[in-house]
């Protein structure tokens, strides 16, 4: 028996024995041995703010979600937070237990112990990182004999694993408020458009109510529906032309089935993001601790849960009877599913309007606090105004 001595390895390596005898006589066969090296991976981190835009106020808490794994274990897990061109500050935040990236950063308690000192006006730059255990040298040797000794450069690598960087700006309070009231109003102008489109696909299914219609009258005259019109089906004694009518507009039928069915789908991933981007902005009030109960409260009942309730249940319906229009179209029938189709969707319609009218609502209240916030900024100007007149005439006296 004997041994090889390979050293610490970086890389792999192919392992020949060859064997002589005291003439200096070879074996005929070689053995040969690859040694393989599992690379040494960087630790990979993916993360989030969940419920923060692009702004914060001072009093922000940071929930940071995400994963953070490596393939031999974490070393160190910590969060490199920056105040425009000031000295980076470490957060050293706890090893997760399955790759859970769980944490907050709180820049209220930050600023009271003194390691971060963030005020208006200023930009926050903020990234998690992870290190694991690689300590191998930067040069490898393999000791032993001559014949077997290598020297290899080390591979480069980074020295830690890390997430995707964000900058967001400190704000005040007020400033915030007036960013989130311009997204609010984003998000009703979105909903308006899913409106509209929903709106344009209920006049085609009545082009498709009335197609099916004309199906059971030869002598049908074309219609003045809205984006189409019907063929003009001919006289019953005129067999084939008759069928070629028939085809064509079951072949239309068919398509514009295709098109709503589309176009729900779309419909239901704008609204099902929309909801999640009003969920967003209650999410912003509370982790800027903003005292803002009454607008948490609005986006909360009037807007979010409406919309999550209408997709689970009206539209989630309306996607059934979709999906039933289309196979009764195919089937050549379809007349009685189209206007239980139209109905259901008369449903979602009528609760999308009590959801837009609810952030037209906001609207006019949101208003009433940019006015409001107007002649609060107004007083505190003149109340700086006052001041300075009084140190002023202090200092005037003194002379």
């Amino acid at each position: 028996t004997f041994a090889i001595p390979l050293g610490a390895m970086r890389a792999s390596q192919v392992v020949e024995i060859r064997l002589l005898d005291e003439y200096g006589l070879p074996a005929e066969q070689i053995p040969r041995y690859v040694v393989t090296v599992l690379e040494d991976q960087i630790p990979e981190v993916a993360s989030r703010l969940q419920g923060i835009g692009v702004a914060v106020t001072p009093n922000a808490s940071l929930p940071i979600r995400g994963t953070a794994t490596d393939d031999n274990g974490l070393a160190r897990l910590y969060v490199e937070l920056v105040l425009d061109d000031s000295a980076r500050v470490d957060v050293d935040v706890d090893l997760p237990d399955n790759g859970e990236l769980n944490t907050d950063i709180d820049l209220a308690l930050l600023n009271e112990q003194g390691i971060l000192t963030a005020a208006p006006g200023q930009t926050l730059g903020i990234v998690v990182k992870a290190t694991d255990h690689f300590d191998l040298q930067s040069e490898v040797t393999t000791p032993g004999k001559e014949t077997l000794s290598q020297t290899r450069p080390a591979r480069q690598r980074p020295l830690f694993g890390q997430g995707q960087a964000q900058q967001l700006s400190i704000v005040t309070p007020d400033q915030l408020l007036v960013l989130l009231d311009r997204q609010e109003l984003e998000q009703r102008q979105r909903l308006e458009l899913i409106t509209t489109e929903l709106e344009q696909m209920r006049d085609l299914l009545q082009n498709i109510r009335a197609n099916l219609q004309a199906l059971d009258s030869p002598n049908a005259l074309k219609s003045n529906a809205r984006n189409t019109q019907l063929v003009s089906l001919p006289q019953v004694g005129d067999a084939q032309p008759t069928l070629n009518a028939r085809q064509e507009v079951q072949r239309r039928v068919a398509v514009w089935t295709q098109q709503c069915v589309l176009q729900s789908d779309k419909s239901d991933q704008e609204l099902a993001s929309l909801a999640s981007r009003v969920d967003n902005l209650r999410m912003q009030l509370v982790n800027n601790r903003i005292d803002s109960l009454d607008r948490q409260a609005r986006l909360q009942s009037n807007v979010f849960e409406p919309l999550r309730s209408l997709l689970e249940n009206e539209y989630e319906q309306l996607q059934a009877q979709l999906l039933g229009l289309t196979a009764a179209v195919n089937s050549g029938d379809g007349k009685s599913e189209t206007q239980a189709t139209i109905a259901q969707l008369d449903a979602v319609l009528l609760r999308l309007e009590e959801i837009k009218s609810s952030m037209l609502d906001m609207e006019s209240f949101n208003e009433i606090v940019d006015l409001v916030r107007g002649l609060l900024e107004d007083q505190e100007q003149l109340l700086d105004a006052t001041e300075q007149e009084q140190r002023k005439r202090i200092l005037d006296f003194l002379q």
